[in-house]
């Protein structure tokens, strides 16, 4: 059966091109557009991974990868964004790690570095 992928961004372009990414590494994907959707879907559905923006109106990445995990302890995470403002995207990359995430990626993400941080992401689950 393969690896279930759930992919959390408000942009459409990002979020489809991504789903599009992981669906040629041989995943099985969802989206959804906001933090609160991409909760929703992963008490649905048990998500491998979760790939998500960290600045998002509503639930942001952190709350939303929090609450998942709470749901599902054994899912792993690829935190990104490009933050502006405040806080540098580094800074904001670097909190997802610390919480959790198995790695976090600037914007706008490569095919090459996306399919390194899912194969790492996911190295354990398939062992």
């Amino acid at each position: 059966m393969p690896l279930h992928a759930l992919v959390i961004d408000p942009d459409d372009r990002t979020r489809n091109g991504l789903a599009r990414n992981l669906e040629a590494l041989g995943l099985t994907v969802d989206r959804a557009i906001s933090g609160e959707a991409g909760l929703r879907l992963a008490q649905r559905e048990r998500p491998d991974l979760v790939i998500l923006e960290i600045v998002m109106p509503g639930m942001d990445g952190v709350e939303c990868m929090l609450a998942i995990r709470r749901l599902h302890p054994g899912t792993k995470f690829v935190a990104m964004t490009a933050a502006f403002g405040m806080f540098s995207a580094e800074f904001l990359l670097r909190v997802m790690e610390r919480l959790g995430a198995e790695t976090g990626l600037l914007k706008p993400i490569s095919r090459r570095k996306l399919g390194l941080a899912v194969r790492a992401a996911l190295e354990t689950l398939t062992r």
